[in-house]
């Protein structure tokens, strides 16, 4: 699908982005209605949308798009999260380009790494994951604490879980991706893993 104008990447603004939740947010379960608010007054998260500019052509407003949070887990490492795009926009681009100024945030805030999770069902996020360079580096079948995520996702980087591998498209898990090499700036080649 086509665009007709540049969204803008800006900072969530509760008063004026309230609104756009229970259209973005349209699922019973999602929890980010839930956590925005704690997102917004945390130090260490960074939500923000994607403003579609209105056309003047009877979309004359503003609109929310997509929407994410950013989490500064450390001084090297950001954590991609919640990352929504409305139903009415799906296929326009609005999630890859979401992720990509997620990707280059974190790189303002002087880090090396970025990682996010999703579901293994979800092939729209496994495309953005794929097609901006993410690897698959540790499959879970539930979120630890923080602690132990990081602690799970440092493992990983030392063994391989049998059967992880790109082809293996069916597992019953949600995805640790880190995307230093792709995103950051490496040379090396990305993969999945």
């Amino acid at each position: 699908r086509e665009r007709a104008a540049a969204a803008t990447f800006r900072a969530w603004r509760s008063e004026d982005d309230e609104p756009c939740l229970k259209r973005i947010c349209h699922l019973e379960w999602d929890y980010l209605p839930r956590m925005i608010g704690k997102f917004s007054e945390s130090c260490e998260d960074h939500p923000r949308v994607l403003v579609r500019p209105g056309d003047g052509n009877g979309a004359s407003c503003d609109k929310v798009v997509a929407l994410g949070n950013l989490q500064h887990m450390n001084a090297a490492t950001t954590w991609l999260q919640a990352i929504r795009v409305d139903p009415a926009e799906e296929g326009s681009g609005y999630g890859s380009e979401l992720m990509t100024r997620l990707l280059t945030y974190s790189k303002d805030l002087g880090c090396s790494v970025a990682m996010s999770s999703t579901s293994t069902s979800n092939a729209r996020m496994l495309h953005i994951f794929d097609k901006l360079g993410f690897r698959r580096r540790l499959d879970v079948a539930f979120f630890p604490s923080s602690s132990g995520l990081q602690a799970a996702i440092n493992a990983s980087r030392l063994t391989l879980r049998p059967g992880s591998t790109a082809e293996h498209a069916d597992l019953e898990a949600d995805a640790a991706v880190d995307v230093e090499e792709a995103a950051m700036g490496s040379e090396d080649t990305p993969c999945f893993l």
